[in-house]
């Protein structure tokens, strides 16, 4: 398996985990504005292994392999933010509460 495969695998399961959690935050946390992040970076992900097959030679690989790259780590802490707890805002500042 060559790290091309690995790093196509890696896009895919990241692109489908990413589907999988913004169906999560849509229906079960009804914050779909927020998880919306996630459906782009999945689609980005989900076409990285063909340019980076079929469509990207010489410099414009190493470009398509470092777009992939980042684009993992985009969607990891997409992941996390979208399910992390944090309260609803009530309309008052909150810095004030810390003085």
């Amino acid at each position: 398996m060559s790290p091309l495969d690995i790093l196509s695998y890696l896009c895919w399961a990241a692109s489908i985990g990413a589907v999988l959690l913004y169906a999560y935050v849509l229906i079960k946390l009804r914050r779909g504005l927020n998880g919306l992040g996630l459906i782009f970076t999945a689609m980005a992900l989900a076409e990285l292994p063909a340019v980076m097959r079929y469509g990207a030679v010489g410099q414009g690989f190493m470009n398509a392999v470092l777009a992939a790259v980042c684009l993992l780590g985009a969607s990891i802490a997409q992941m996390i933010l979208a399910v992390r707890g944090r309260t609803p805002w009530e309309g008052a500042d909150r810095r004030e509460e810390r003085e």
